[in-house]
């Protein structure tokens, strides 16, 4: 189905938040550089950043995907932590999430994950969700 409406395309993308039956807090990677004091260094003299505020309960959807990868041997399927969050959702690749709950409040992820990549393949139209690949989950 194509969408050529934009009212259209801001419905499902509304509507689509009822399928994102997960919350995790997003915790964004220093976007602004604001230094922490004009001297602040860590031991290998780079320069301390004040943290970005963490976004708590973001709606998401935490799922395990088939990802087809072309290796030389061959396709191959690999496994991926992949998380789902709207797309209008301020998200980038170097953030992390964590504390990934369920709607019931049981854990759906461990540990904390870094966002990889945003996967533009999936993205097709206009889309309604932003597909995160994750590194380092642990279920």
């Amino acid at each position: 189905m194509v969408i050529n409406s934009s009212r259209m395309a801001t419905y499902l993308r509304k509507s689509a938040k009822r399928f994102l039956t997960h919350t995790c807090t997003l915790n964004p990677i220093n976007r602004n550089e604001v230094p922490v004091t004009e001297d602040s260094n860590d031991e290998w003299d780079n320069q301390l950043y004040v943290d970005e505020t963490p976004v708590t309960e973001l709606p998401c959807l935490f799922l395990w995907e088939d990802v087809q990868k072309n290796e030389p041997s061959g396709v191959i399927i690999v496994k991926t932590p992949t998380l789902y969050v709207l797309q209008d959702d301020d998200v980038l690749a170097g953030d992390s999430v964590s504390n990934v709950l369920a709607r019931d409040g049981s854990t759906v992820l461990l540990s904390s994950a870094l966002i990889e990549s945003i996967d533009a393949t999936a993205e097709v139209g206009n889309p309604a969700l932003k597909v995160l690949r994750l590194t380092g989950a642990t279920t």
